[in-house]
């Protein structure tokens, strides 16, 4: 009987468990998982990162929304293709919306190869605090005859995202680059293109077909070098998407001045003539040929901050598939963008319905410089949010100095294009005092623990706040209890100092003062009384009122 009992044993197809040790907390457990005991060669497995989180505990999603970063994950030892991401839950917080998941997620891929996997992920968990965690894993699967795991249920049935196919990517790009015309990031250099349409009705067909498809290999270039670009970055470990470019302070303050120049031009300022076409915005502005492959570019540049209705799902299948479906689908939204411009000259009737040349063209192309002058204010502002006053101040004395070089060209030749040439190269001093984050506040708003001795050592008293970009309780907080009138006043009114820490980066000093006050999360909100008086630890979620009855003593 003995011996029939352990020879079931051995046939039997029992699941073993294919578990790493978990990475617990009081917030969550956290553990990596295959759906499988076993590793054969050129079969395909599946291995992921579960999260078993506690009761008001979330963490996010691939796109977070509002606020939030989604888990980073680092494999090694095997391929190990992208997260096939479940479905997001919504979260919301006043006026700020997130994605994210609660209860029980896995975060799941397909993998080939060995057997022994190791796994470093770091993801932010938040509550009414937002808390970033990292782990390591090893899982080890022996070689031989794959089986179904103890865990392969959670594989079966997790909800996935609708991870589309390339024909329906490619659908959804060249709808995605249609809507992108009505959308506002491009109707500036739409406008300008209307003017240039209204052009054709005086030219050969001929002529107006050679502009369109100009354009039309301008826009498809940019989306393709786009595409290059983020396959580049892919590969050198960067995690960066749609409109990434907006990012750096550099590009949007060129851009900027670049909206500009073709906003005098259109007003009247200055003309392009073909010895000034190597301008940068002399190629936007100048007509003909090169003018319309110029328009294509800048349209694409400015169109990025913009995510039309179909582009979402696209982008996302675009990033996470193989190189050439990547430059494909980018393709595919040129080709949307550009389609309508392309019709309309094509067609002769529609060529043949717009109105003649005339005196018209001139109020029309003076019209259309004012979408170029808000699209500058527009971007402008862009620069305030991520440098501060000092992307403010070289944005707008940028636009000084093109005004002037715009303005000069018409004193002759030689002088105007010298003093043009002059407040060009002072522009380009400019350039490298710009930053990314607006992190050179001034030092009696930051946080450090020598500002903080030396304002109470002067018996002022002290409210902290700690926080971080990624932190939905945190913005909500601030909208909510810091911005109100009343609070400006009681602030003002008994002289409290504002001191402000980031931990949108890792900082050890913020790190130390969450520790010292039993916390390992943000928001952290502390008020120092005058005069020495004990600190006063704030709720989490911050009202006005808590806050007043804290000033008030």
């Amino acid at each position: 009987m003995l011996k029939l009992i352990l020879g079931m044993l051995l046939l039997s197809p029992l699941a073993l468990a294919a578990e790493t040790t978990a990475h617990v907390t009081s917030r969550a457990s956290v553990s990596v998982v295959s759906d499988t005991d076993a590793v054969s060669p050129g079969v395909a497995y599946h291995v992921g990162l579960r999260f078993q989180l506690a009761p008001g505990w979330h963490i996010y999603s691939r796109d977070p929304g509002d606020a939030g970063i989604p888990p980073e994950l680092t494999w090694e030892g095997a391929e190990v293709g992208p997260i096939a991401w479940p479905a997001p839950q919504r979260f919301s917080e006043g006026d700020l919306v997130t994605r994210g998941y609660a209860g029980e997620v896995l975060l799941a891929s397909e993998a080939r190869g060995s057997g022994l996997l190791q796994l470093r992920a770091n993801w932010l968990i938040c509550n009414n605090i937002c808390v970033p965690e990292e782990a390591s894993f090893t899982l080890k699967l022996p070689e031989g005859i794959a089986a179904p795991s103890a865990e392969a249920p959670l594989f079966a049935t997790l909800p996935q995202e609708a991870s589309v196919g390339l024909w329906q990517a490619l659908l959804f790009a060249l709808l995605g680059g249609l809507i992108l015309n009505v959308m506002p990031c491009v109707f500036p250099i739409l406008a300008m293109k209307g003017f240039a349409i209204a052009r054709l009705s005086g030219e050969s067909r001929q002529a107006a077909r050679q502009q369109a498809w100009l354009y039309t290999l301008g826009v498809m270039l940019s989306f393709a070098g786009i595409g290059l670009g983020l396959l580049g970055l892919r590969q050198a470990g960067e995690s960066l998407g749609w409109g990434f470019q907006f990012q750096s302070p550099v590009f949007v303050v060129v851009i900027t001045w670049v909206l500009f120049a073709v906003g005098l031009n259109l007003s009247g300022v200055f003309e392009v003539n073909s010895r000034l076409a190597g301008v940068g915005q002399g190629l936007v502005s100048r007509e003909g040929w090169m003018g319309s492959f110029f328009a294509g570019v800048l349209a694409v540049l400015v169109a990025t901050p913009c995510t039309a209705p179909f582009m979402g799902a696209a982008i996302a299948a675009a990033l996470t598939a193989p190189g050439w479906q990547t430059v494909l689908v980018f393709l595919a939204m040129g080709l949307g963008l550009a389609t309508p411009t392309t019709l309309v000259a094509m067609i002769p009737a529609v060529t043949r319905a717009l109105p003649r040349p005339g005196a018209w063209m001139v109020v029309l192309k003076q019209a259309l410089a004012f979408p170029m002058y808000a699209a500058t204010a527009w971007l402008v502002w862009v620069a305030s949010v991520q440098s501060g006053e000092a992307g403010v101040l070289s944005a707008v004395a940028g636009l000084v100095l093109v005004g002037f070089a715009a303005w000069v060209q018409r004193f002759g030749r030689r002088f105007g294009r010298g003093l043009a040439g002059l407040a060009l190269l002072v522009l380009l001093t400019l350039l490298p005092d710009l930053r990314s984050g607006n992190d050179t506040p001034e030092i009696a708003d930051r946080y450090t623990p020598q500002r903080l001795a030396e304002l109470r050592a002067e018996g002022r008293p002290v409210f902290v706040n700690m926080t971080a970009a990624w932190c939905v309780t945190c913005l909500v907080n601030e909208r909510v209890a810091l911005h109100p009138q009343s609070v400006q006043a009681a602030f003002a009114l008994g002289n409290v100092a504002y001191l402000k820490g980031d931990w949108t980066r890792q900082d050890p000093e913020i790190t130390r003062f969450l520790h010292d006050k039993g916390r390992d999360g943000v928001p952290l909100y502390v008020f120092y009384p005058a005069h020495g008086g004990a600190p006063i630890v704030l709720p989490q979620v911050l009202t006005p009122a808590a806050l007043l009855q804290a000033l008030s003593g």
